[in-house]
């Protein structure tokens, strides 16, 4: 149990074409991991399905928003709630794009981005969201926090 690091060269004949990193990747003792270019997926509890997606370092903060979106709008939960959690994403997206360089406004989008996990967390116990799509979330949401 812990986390590791990667960096992941597409190499062409004899030149590095890019460079991707991926930092603190968590690992348990179940943990499969499936290496690509821009993406690293786990399997955290050895089922054979990738429960989640990991972003290299340098991926565009506009695509994981993107991407989170998707992952809500495919999630088989109430229209309601799909509704909700979107709408919450929307307001993040457009606060980050407003965010000012300073410590008060990064603490504003940190506190949106806590309060959303806290949300999927408490629907999560519910029933109203499964285990495996709230930890894939909750993930996005904290790999758009830790490039802001």
């Amino acid at each position: 149990t812990g986390t590791f690091n990667v960096r992941i060269e597409d190499v062409e004949g004899e030149t590095i074409v890019d460079t991707n990193y991926f930092s603190s990747i968590p690992l348990t003792n179940t943990t499969k991991v499936e290496v690509n270019s821009g993406t690293v997926l786990l399997d955290t509890d050895g089922n054979g399905e990738f429960e989640e997606t990991i972003f290299s370092d340098n991926t565009d903060l506009n695509y994981l928003i993107n991407f989170l979106k998707e992952k809500i709008q495919k999630l088989e939960i109430k229209n309601q709630l799909k509704k909700n959690l979107l709408k919450k994403i929307e307001n993040l997206e457009i606060k980050i794009a407003k965010k000012q360089k300073n410590d008060k406004s990064l603490e504003g989008l940190k506190t949106k981005i806590q309060n959303i996990i806290n949300k999927v967390l408490k629907k999560e116990s519910k029933g109203q969201i499964g285990d495996t799509d709230a930890q894939g979330i909750i993930n996005l949401l904290e790999q758009i926090e830790i490039r802001l």
